[in-house]
């Protein structure tokens, strides 16, 4: 396998131009590049068609504890790369990245169901919703000192304040429950539109 790594926006909006399927996920991919964070594509050769994308920054704050972040803003797999193990494989290989480069910690938002499994699978910890319907994650990549009954401050910043913050992380029974049934803020139109309004 080989990993490009893309710093350019224009190159970030070829290489999501270049799938042959459209995502709301991939959306602001662009964005981020531009403000700082790295594309990161995976394929069998160099250029070669994307198995799996990831688009991270890595932080360089030193405020507390617990910093720096890595940054992780979008996770995605290719419909037909999907179940291949591939979006598990990159993450592992940007999260090392992120620790060589001095984070601690790793936070995020999942915004749709495959989302939420790939951050089970990576063994994030899941600290319940936003006000937009988006799975709150913030976890350790290093051993850490943070105790774990405490919600981490980027994620009580981010959680709901229409639910009681939780005194643990939870599993994704528990974030299924909570949604009841209501889809992640990607998965339907109208929320993606109202957390747009509100990066503006």
């Amino acid at each position: 396998m080989h990993i490009d790594v893309i710093t350019d926006p224009k190159a970030t909006r070829l290489c999501i131009r270049s799938l042959s399927e459209r995502s709301k996920v991939l959306a602001d991919a662009e964005m981020h590049v531009f403000h700082g964070a790295a594309l990161y594509v995976m394929s069998v050769r160099k250029g070669g068609y994307p198995l799996a994308l990831d688009v991270a920054y890595f932080g360089k704050a030193h405020r507390s504890i617990w910093e720096p972040y890595e940054n992780w803003y979008i996770g995605y797999v290719p419909t037909a790369e999907r179940g291949k193990g591939n979006g598990t494989k990159l993450r592992s290989y940007v999260d090392a990245l992120a620790v060589k480069a001095g984070c601690r910690r790793v936070h995020s938002l999942a915004g749709t169901q495959l989302g939420l499994l790939l951050h089970s699978k990576m063994g994030y910890l899941i600290w319940g919703l936003t006000d937009h319907l988006e799975v709150c994650c913030d976890s350790p990549l290093v051993q850490d000192s943070w105790p774990a009954r405490e919600v981490p401050k980027w994620a009580a910043k981010k959680l709901s304040t229409a639910l009681i913050p939780p005194t643990k992380p939870l599993t994704v029974a528990a974030i299924q429950r909570r949604l009841a049934g209501q889809p992640l803020a990607y998965e339907s139109t109208e929320l993606l539109a109202q957390i747009r309004r509100g990066h503006k």
